[in-house]
């Protein structure tokens, strides 16, 4: 038979630790694929002339240098692309790979190990030692994955120059 747990008004009672120990349970499960995804290869323009590109070519420049090109012709791409690539300071700086998926796993696993050990059914000295290492553990993974983005080079793409 299963037991209900109670609920009081406008309060989740032991819900939501029983909610977070629940996920930590699962998440080895949930993002277990993470270390099979591979990265982006690097973008690589076509060695041929602009007029001779195709569609997939035009969208392919323009989503590497992270510009909108949804709804357009091929003639619009290409002219769109002609006019990026005709720029005074040149054509813009190609988006280089995402983050490592490595970088993802580790945060992933760091938080995973950080939830077991805030989790604990016994408490000790030892336990809160672990906990903060632990927390500064997933810390600089979650650093180290958010160095890897890259997001200051996206946004200057995006705005066409420097912040």
């Amino acid at each position: 038979m299963v037991q209900n747990l109670p609920f009081k008004k406008g309060t989740l009672g032991g819900w939501v630790s029983e909610n977070h120990l629940a996920w930590a349970h699962i998440s080895i499960w949930l993002y277990g694929q993470i270390d099979g995804l591979t990265d982006d290869p690097p973008y690589v323009a076509p060695d041929k002339p602009l007029q001779s590109w195709l569609v997939k070519e035009c969208q392919g420049w323009l989503r590497a240098h992270c510009i909108s090109y949804t709804g357009m012709v091929s003639a619009d791409l290409k002219h769109k692309n002609a006019v990026l690539m005709a720029q005074d300071r040149g054509p813009p700086d190609p988006i280089g790979p995402r983050a490592p998926s490595i970088n993802i796993e580790q945060v992933v696993m760091s938080m995973l190990a950080l939830v077991s050990w805030s989790m604990a059914t016994c408490v000790t000295t030892l336990t809160h030692a672990e906990v903060d290492v632990h927390v500064k553990v997933f810390l600089s993974m979650l650093l180290k994955l958010d160095t890897s983005w890259s997001v200051r080079s996206i946004i200057e793409t995006m705005l066409g120059g420097e912040i």
